[in-house]
C-alpha cells in the first residue's frame, strides 16, 4: 500500500514534474489537482519517505523523486546564510497554480510539434485542459508503460522526456514566480537537515550532506542565545522568540542524523548539549513527557502538552523519538528513560487514536526493538569510508544507528561515542563493527567485505541501484 501510494503521488499533479517538489496538499482523490502552495516540512517528510523506499524496494524512480525534490529545496528554498525557507505560495499574479499550468499550445510553441506531441500524451495535456482550462501536468501512466504504447524505446523516450522538461522548465522561469515566505524555522529545518543527511549517502550526492552541515551550522551559530537555548525563527538578519519544543526535538533529530552520514563530532555533540537544555525547560517530571512550552516563556494560563501529529510529527512523538535514537548512539541510560517515558505519556493516543500518533509509534518501534549498531571506521582513504557509508544507506535499516568516525577523529567521538571505543580501522583500511542486541560479529574491512556482510542481514532491504 504504501509503494502504490508514494508512486501515485509522484506521477500525480501534486508533484512538480519540471521542478521537483510536492504541493501542500491533493483537492482530488487521484492526486492530480493539488493547492499549489509548496511547504518545507512537506517536502522534508515525504523526501525521507521517498528515500526508504528506495533502500526499501530497489526502485530507482523514488531516488529519482528524493533527488528532484532536494534539488528544489537547494534551488529555490534555501537562504544565502544556508537555512532553509518556509513556503512557497500558491498564487502568482492573483491566481492559484499560475505559475504551474500549460496549454497545449504554449507546449507545441516550445517544444515543436513532433516532442510536444509526444510530451503531451505523456504528460496528460490537451487542447481543453484537466483542470479549469489549463493543463496540470501528471503521468497517467508510467514511462515504460507510455514507451510501449508508443512503440518508443524506453531509454531513448527518458531522454528526449528530460530534455523537453529542461526547456519547459527553463520557459517556466520566465514567468511571474510565487512568492516566498523567508523566514527560517528551526523545526522545519531539523526536518530537512533529517532528510538531507541519509539522502545525501543513499544518493551518494554530497552536495546534500553539505547542505544540512551549512544549515546545522546556521541554526547552531546564529538562532541560540548565549545558555544556548534556541529562538524559534529567523527573518531579515535577526532571530526571534524562544523556541518550542518541536524546534528542539526536531533539530536533535536532524543533529544526530547528520552526525550518522558524517561522523562529524561537532553534530552528535550539539545534539546532547541541545537534549540538555531541552529537558531542562520542557520536562514534566512529574507525569513524563514535555511540554509544549519551555520554562523561560512567557507566563501561561496553562502549559499545554503536543501529543498528536498534524501536518508535522507531534513535539512529544519527535522527543521521545529522538532521545531513545540519541541514546542509542551515545549509551546514555538516562536519555532512554527519559524518552521512554515520553512514550508512556502517549499511551492513550496509542490506545485510542493510533493514526493520530504515527511519530510516537515509530519512537516505540525503536526503542522495543533488538538494537543494530553499525560502527564505520575510517581507514587512510577518505574515499572508501564514504563508499562503506554508502554501502550501509543503500539498505533499508529502520532500527539501526551509524556511529561513523570520520579521518582524524575516531578519539575525539569516542569520548561521547562508547559504539566507537576499542575499535581502530583493520589494516587501516575502512572498517565495519556490526552488533545486534549486544552480540557483536568480526568486524570487516573495505567495501567488498562490507558490502557482503550488509546484503546477508535479515530485513536489510534490497539493495539500491
Amino acid at each position: 500500500a504504501a509503494v502504490h501510494t508514494l508512486h501515485k503521488m509522484a506521477r500525480g499533479g501534486i508533484y512538480d514534474h519540471l521542478g521537483g517538489g510536492f504541493a501542500r496538499y491533493s483537492t482530488d482523490d487521484r492526486w492530480l489537482a493539488p493547492h499549489f502552495e509548496k511547504m518545507l516540512y512537506d517536502n522534508a517528510l515525504l523526501t525521507s519517505t521517498y528515500v526508504e523506499a528506495l533502500q526499501l524496494t530497489g526502485d530507482p524512480y523514488f531516488g529519482q523523486v528524493a533527488r528532484e525534490t532536494l534539488d528544489y529545496v537547494l534551488g529555490r528554498m534555501t537562504a544565502p546564510e544556508g537555512g532553509f525557507y518556509s513556503t512557497e505560495d500558491a498564487d502568482s499574479e492573483g491566481e492559484e497554480g499560475k505559475f504551474y499550468v500549460w496549454s497545449l499550445g504554449e507546449i507545441h510553441s516550445i517544444l515543436g510539434e513532433e516532442k510536444g506531441k509526444t510530451f503531451a500524451y505523456v504528460y496528460d495535456v490537451s487542447p481543453a485542459g484537466n483542470w479549469e482550462g489549463k493543463n496540470i501536468l501528471n503521468l497517467p501512466r508510467t514511462i515504460d508503460q507510455a514507451a510501449k504504447l508508443l512503440g518508443r524505446d524506453e531509454a531513448e523516450l527518458n531522454a528526449e522526456l528530460a530534455a523537453s522538461r529542461a526547456n519547459l522548465l527553463a520557459a517556466r522561469e520566465k514567468r511571474v514566480p510565487p512568492a516566498k515566505d523567508t523566514k527560517v524555522l528551526v523545526s522545519w529545518n531539523g526536518l530537512m537537515i533529517a532528510a538531507l543527511a541519509p539522502a545525501g549517502r543513499a544518493l551518494k550526492e554530497p552536495r546534500y550532506l553539505g547542505a544540512a552541515g551549512r544549515a546545522a551550522g546556521f541554526i547552531l551559530d546564529r538562532m541560540r542565545v548565549d545558555d544556548g537555548r534556541l529562538l524559534h525563527t529567523y527573518k531579515d538578519g535577526r532571530a526571534t522568540l524562544n523556541a518550542y519544543l518541536d524546534d528542539y526535538a526536531c533539530l536533535i533529530d536532524g543533529l544526530t542524523r547528520l552526525y550518522e552520514a558524517t561522523g562529524e563530532p561537532r553534530w552528535i555533540e550539539a545534539a546532547l548539549d541541545l537534549a540538555r537544555v531541552m529537558i531542562d525547560e520542557f520536562l514534566d517530571a512529574d507525569r513524563g513527557g514535555f511540554f509544549f512550552t519551555g520554562e523561560s516563556h512567557e507566563a501561561l494560563i496553562t502549559r499545554q502538552k503536543d501529543l498528536f501529529d498534524n501536518a508535522t510529527p507531534s513535539g512529544n512523538g519527535m522527543a521521545a523519538t529522538a532521545l531513545v535514537r540519541l541514546a542509542a548512539i551515545t549509551g546514555r541510560d538516562d536519555l532512554d528513560r527519559i524518552g521512554r517515558e515520553a512514550l508512556a505519556a502517549v499511551e492513550t493516543v496509542f490506545e485510542e487514536a493510533p493514526m493520530a500518533a504515527g511519530q510516537s509509534l515509530l519512537g516505540l518501534d525503536f526503542a522495543v526493538a533488538p538494537g543494530r549498531e553499525l560502527a564505520v571506521v575510517a581507514g587512510a582513504d577518505p574515499r572508501e569510508f564514504a563508499e562503506v557509508l554508502e554501502a550501509v544507506y543503500a539498505r533499508f535499516l529502520p532500527r539501526a544507528v551509524v556511529a561513523p568516525a570520520a579521518p582524524g577523529s575516531v578519539e575525539a567521538v569516542a569520548r561521547v561515542v562508547p559504539l566507537l571505543e576499542n575499535r581502530p580501522p583493520l589494516g587501516d583500511r575502512a572498517t565495519l563493527y556490526y552488533c545486534e542486541a549486544r552480540a557483536c560479529r568480526q568486524p570487516v574491512a573495505g567495501l567488498d567485505e562490507a558490502s557482503k556482510l550488509l546484503a546477508g542481514l535479515e530485513g536489510g532491504g534490497r539493495p539500491a541501484s
